[in-house]
Order: C-alpha cells, then structure tokens, then sequence
C-alpha cells in the first residue's frame, strides 16, 4: 500500500499542481514587497530632493530644478508603483498560499495513510478533494501559467511517523522558526532605522534652535518624515505579527510532536488520525491568519 501510494499517478500530479501553486504563490509576496519597499524609497527620496532643491534654488537654480524634478517625479511614481502591493495584490497572493497548502496538506495525508483516506475508495477522495481546491480556486489560474513544476519526488511518508520525520519536523525548523527569525532580523532594522531616524531630528531640531542653523531646520520634517514611513512600512510589511504567529506555530507542532512521542511508539488508528489533523489544523489555522489579517489592511 505504502509504495502503491508514493507511485499514484494522481498524487503525483497533484505534487507537481502545489510546486506551480507555490511558486506562484512566492513570486505574488515577493512583488507585493518590492512594491513596498520601492514605494518607501520614493517617498523617502521624494522627501529629500524636494528639501535639497529648496535650499539650492536661489544658489543654483539649474540645480534646485533639477532636485525638484526629482521630487516630483519620485511623488508621481509612488500611487503606480505601491498600486501592485494594494488589496487586490493581497487577496491573490493569500489565496495562491492557502490553495497550495491546502494541496500539500491533501497528499501529506493520503501518503500518511490517515483518515479520509484508510477506506477502499482512499484514491476517489483525494481525486475528488483535490479537485474541489482548484474548483474554489479557479480564479486564480492565471496567476499560475507559465511555471514549470520544481522537479522533486513525493515526500518519504508512509505512516504518521515517517509524516513527523520528513514533513512535520524539516518543516518546523527549516520553514516556521527561520521565518521567525528573518521577521525578526526585519523587524529589528525597521525599529533600528525609526530610532536613528527620530534621534538625527532631535540633533537637527537642536542644532538649529541653539545655532540658529536655518538650513538644519529644514531638515527636521524630513528626518521626522522618513522615521513615520519606516514605521508604516513595518506596520504594513506585519513584521511583528509575522514573527509571532511562526514562532507560535513552530512551538504548538513540537509540542503536540513531544506528546505523540511520550505516548510511544504504536498508537492505535483513532489516535494517529487526531495527531495528523491537530498538526493540519495547525498549519491550516496559520494560513487562514494570513488571510484575514492581510486582506483586512
């Protein structure tokens, strides 16, 4: 049964459908954060051309209008460029993520053996399971042509324990928690940069009230400016949320991991279908977060 399993065709298929599913899934994130980040750099350098240009007009005007040509194009160029990371962007890129999962969620089960599939008719429900994911996602199908399946073999799971051994585990150290940590190390520069931010203006603000330094004054609002959208950017960016819903994640799987392991070795069928699914759930519950808390921004 267990090597019947790994060769179905359709689950094969299906493994090949979540690698396209994936990729798109990762290439909408990652322009949804280019967007942003792109969208922060021109309003940041909106805000110091237009600032340099008003202190260079009178000087050097050919300068002066130069700097304010940039401002302004850099101001014209933010509503397009921050357009690709709007409402719309989001709600596609959750649901790519949540219909791919949804997909590897199906196959870890089927080739873990557990319940809907311990019956005779194991292959019917996963053909019919996995066709009613792409069904309630069927709008999304464009966003997928063109990707070429990563060229990979089913996972080695053959019961729940290989299912911990090649999924769960691999999956808690090497996708939740290394995310935890990036969101982290993001999340740490973001407040780094709104801190040095916000002390340059106090020194400006400083300078200019002790020695008179008019042209100091002016750049201020500019210092002020960048640290709010640095922190609006980590708001919009939910670093923080990010780093706590994986490092959650991450710790309720090892634990529900460690009590399976405490119970031994044989566990009877009931028990290893409530194991299976408390870890699906898990994941599930995490990939529906992302949904309401991205699509509600």
């Amino acid at each position: 049964m267990t090597t019947e399993r790994a060769a179905d065709t359709v689950a094969a298929r299906a493994w090949d459908q979540q690698s396209v599913w994936s990729q798109a899934a990762d290439r909408a994130k990652t322009a949804i954060e280019r967007a942003r980040t792109w969208s922060l750099v021109l309003g940041l350098a909106a805000a110091v051309l237009g600032t340099a240009a008003s202190q260079v007009m009178t000087a050097q005007s050919m300068l002066g209008k130069a700097l304010a040509f940039g401002a302004a194009s850099a101001t014209g160029l933010i509503p397009l460029v921050s357009r690709h990371a709007g409402p719309a962007a989001v709600r596609d890129w959750t649901g790519l993520r949540v219909t791919s999962e949804a997909m590897k969620r199906e196959i870890h089960m089927w080739l873990a053996g557990v319940t809907p599939y311990r019956g005779p008719d194991a292959r019917a429900v996963l053909a019919q399971r996995l066709k009613d994911v792409r069904q309630d996602a069927a709008h999304l199908v464009p966003a997928t042509l063109g990707i070429t399946p990563a060229v990979r073999r089913l996972p080695a799971v053959s019961d729940v324990d290989t299912y911990i051994e090649c999924c769960l585990t691999p999956q808690i150290g090497g996708y939740y928690l290394a995310r935890a940590r990036t969101m982290g190390r993001r999340l740490a520069l973001v407040r780094g940069t709104e801190l040095a931010l916000g002390v340059t203006g106090v020194l400006l603000g400083a300078l200019a009230g002790a020695f008179a330094v008019e042209q100091a004054a002016a750049w201020v609002a500019v210092a002020t400016t960048a640290g709010a959208a640095v922190g609006a950017h980590g708001l919009a960016a939910n670093y923080a949320y990010q780093q706590a819903r994986f490092a959650s994640t991450a710790a309720a799987l090892e634990d529900t991991v460690e009590r399976h392991r405490e119970t031994g070795e044989h566990t009877d069928p009931a028990t290893e279908d409530a194991l299976v699914a408390r870890c699906e759930r898990l994941i599930s519950a995490l990939n529906d977060s992302w949904m309401t808390k991205w699509t509600s921004q």
